[in-house]
Order: C-alpha cells, then sequence, then structure tokens
C-alpha cells in the first residue's frame, strides 16, 4: 500500500507553514460517507490546517471487521476527497499487523511533523467514547481535539472523560496554535449524523432511500458489489 494518497494543499497565506494545524480523522471508513465529509469541511473553515490525514484502519477494536477490504477503502476515500486539495490519507494503520490504536497513529505523526500541532477530528459520538479507547489519555499528550457536534445526537459526555477534559477546552480555533496538545474545541457548526453500519445495511435490503454517500463512491459500491450478503 502506498503510504500516502492523495494531493497536497497549497499553502494558504494566512500564518506560515510550520504554524499551521496538521488535521487527523481516523476511521474505518466502511464506507465512507456524507458525515464524514461534513466533518472534514466544517474542521477546515474553522481551523489553520496545512492538511487533514484520512487514516483508515486495519483492526478496528471497538467495532466489527470492515466489510470492504483495505484497497477498495482507499479507492472509495479517494473518491470522497477528490476534490478537497488539503487533505491526504495516510495507510499507516493499514500497514501494521497490529489492532488500530489511534494513540500510537498520533505518537508516530508528531515525529512526522515536529512543527505542527496535531489536531484528531472527532464526531461528538466518537468523542463521547473515547473512554473506552486504548490508553486514551495519551491522546492529550500528542494531540488536540476537534469535536464536530452531530446534529441529531444526544449523549451525555462520560463523566470520566469531563472530569479529564475540564481544564482543557478552548473557545477559539486559534488557541490550539499555541500549544503542542492537550487541549479541546468544539467545532460550532453540527453536521448529520450519519453511521457506515447503516449504509452498509440499507445497501444490503435494496433500500429506496437515498443512501447518505456521494455519486461517485455510491456508483463505486454499485460496481463492486459491495456490502451485498
Amino acid at each position: 500500500l502506498r503510504s500516502l494518497v492523495g494531493s497536497e494543499m497549497c499553502i494558504r497565506d494566512r500564518i506560515g507553514t510550520e504554524q499551521q494545524l496538521i488535521g487527523v480523522f481516523g476511521g474505518t471508513f466502511d464506507p465512507p460517507h456524507n458525515g464524514h465529509r461534513a466533518i472534514i469541511e466544517a474542521a477546515y473553515r474553522h481551523l489553520a490546517f496545512q492538511k487533514i490525514l484520512l487514516v483508515p484502519c486495519r483492526q478496528p477494536v471497538l467495532k466489527q471487521a470492515a466489510a470492504a477490504n483495505a484497497n477498495q477503502r482507499i479507492d472509495m476515500l479517494t473518491l470522497l476527497i477528490n476534490d478537497l486539495s488539503y487533505c491526504s490519507i495516510d495507510t499507516q494503520e493499514l500497514d501494521r499487523d497490529t489492532p488500530s490504536y489511534m494513540t500510537l497513529t498520533l505518537e508516530t505523526l508528531t515525529s512526522h511533523y515536529p512543527d505542527n500541532p496535531l489536531v484528531l477530528l472527532l464526531g461528538e459520538d466518537a468523542f463521547c467514547s473515547l473512554p473506552e479507547w486504548y490508553h486514551w489519555q495519551d491522546i492529550f499528550t500528542f494531540a488536540h481535539i476537534a469535536v464536530a457536534k452531530r446534529a441529531g445526537f444526544s449523549h451525555k459526555i462520560p463523566s470520566t472523560l469531563l472530569t479529564h477534559i475540564a481544564e482543557r477546552e478552548v473557545q477559539e480555533g486559534a488557541d490550539l496554535l499555541h500549544s503542542r496538545a492537550g487541549k479541546v474545541y468544539y467545532i460550532p457548526e453540527a453536521v448529520p449524523l450519519a453511521a457506515s453500519r447503516d449504509i452498509r445495511a440499507m445497501i444490503n435490503a435494496g433500500s429506496t432511500v437515498p443512501v447518505p454517500v456521494s455519486a461517485a463512491v455510491k456508483q463505486y459500491i454499485l460496481d463492486k458489489q459491495l456490502y451485498l450478503s
């Protein structure tokens, strides 16, 4: 697998590249859908990113194994971001034989981008599950977290997480540029709530309801006959 797929962005003029943020957005992406893209675009609108890395996982720890294979998921991600010049695909988790632990991924990326703070992008639903992640507290050692609110999502943040982030929240995206890691920023707009598992079920059932994926991703799924049992 290629270690990096996608195009580099044209560097924005507003600040020097050595100060810009590197976004990290992980997931199974099985399939990548409009909710994923909405998080990426909302984050880019509000934060000073040099680039956003999409990191498809090999062995999800809290979910069932992916139905599509690694190359198919890379193909679909490429279609999802083909017009987003600031996005690239990082395949390091696919290239490892171990379960996909985000803490280890972020630790690796800090050596690749020593001059840029990392920002882990999470939907609100994923953020609420953070205490279930492997060595989740260590994430704050390597990265900031930007949380995208999910329209229609209602779940209280676990008390363990609330206690841990109590003094980490910042109100302005620019505040993430002032330290290497450890802050939490809530993106000030809601994005659609969508789940890959629901999309797979809709496709398998032959649902006539529009599936929330791009036309290109939908055509790829049809061509490859994915998610049909």
